[in-house]
């Protein structure tokens, strides 16, 4: 049924691929995926806003140990936005920057742009929940918090009790994390050019974190074996990817490193599965 590797395109080119059979079956289940990015800078790897649901769990389990960190996801997060508070009272900082327009040149009007900026008065909390921001800078700050605030509930989430897959970027938060530390080590003078650099690579480890809810899809019939060779393809996409990729080679070595780990796993899985049907 799904034969081949295509490249999606989208007004304006988009570069985010998709698996697919001839037919397309897969795009209605990868759609919820692409369209976070689709008409945006098809360079710039862009994480939704957390849901109002997802941003109450999140204050929730904000003081849990952050995994491998030594931690907490609020200290952690906090480390690498120094001078951002997790959330701050928004009518008390308004004021303060309104009796700072009074004794200046400013108008209300500019006081109440600023106030909607990241660094203006805005705290960590608002910045994962806001679906915009000003700079590619703030960009690069909110990616890094969303990327990491989807990996923690990921981690500490409850998976579904029908034992579907999890929530599709809260996969990709626990996938890429991998991909952001090592590369921010590496380079960290990057800032914004960091989501650039690695938007490629993102994008197929997006396509791979899809792959559970394609395959749980009744009306679609992936078979396991079709679906372990999804994954398998997948991966040989992200390591592509790393490969083209324009960071130390290094991060490369790691990150293929990774994917070969998981292909190795998908290997011997088809392996059985051949086994089973002879």
């Amino acid at each position: 049924m799904l034969q081949a590797l295509s490249e999606h395109r989208a007004s304006p080119p988009c570069p985010f691929s998709v698996l697919s059979d001839p037919a397309d079956a897969l795009h209605p289940q990868l759609w919820p995926a692409h369209r976070f990015l689709c008409g945006r800078d098809p360079t710039f790897f862009y994480l939704p806003t957390l849901s109002l649901a997802e941003v109450d769990i999140l204050e929730r389990i904000k003081d849990e140990p952050f995994s491998l960190s030594g931690k907490t996801f609020i200290e952690y997060v906090s480390s690498l936005t120094p001078g951002l508070a997790w959330k701050v009272r928004r009518r008390r900082a308004f004021l303060l920057l309104e009796r700072r327009a009074q004794r200046s040149s400013l108008s209300v009007r500019a006081v109440r742009a600023a106030d909607a900026l990241p660094y203006a008065s805005q705290d960590l909390l608002t910045i994962v929940g806001s679906d915009t921001t000003s700079s590619p800078l703030a960009s690069a700050v909110r990616n890094a918090l969303l990327v990491h605030a989807f990996f923690h509930l990921d981690l500490l989430v409850a998976r579904p009790s029908d034992g579907g897959p999890s929530p599709l970027w809260h996969t990709f938060g626990t996938l890429a994390v991998p991909t952001f530390v090592h590369c921010s080590r590496a380079h960290p003078a990057l800032g914004p050019d960091l989501w650039r650099l690695t938007n490629d690579v993102l994008r197929q480890v997006l396509v791979y974190a899809a792959l559970p809810s394609a395959a749980a899809d009744p009306t679609l019939g992936i078979t396991i074996e079709e679906y372990v060779t999804l994954e398998v393809l997948a991966q040989r996409r992200i390591v592509a990817a790393v490969e083209r990729a324009q960071v130390a080679q290094t991060v490369k070595d790691v990150l293929v490193a990774n994917s070969e780990a998981h292909l190795e796993v998908l290997r011997d899985k088809m392996a059985a599965l051949r086994d089973e049907g002879t």
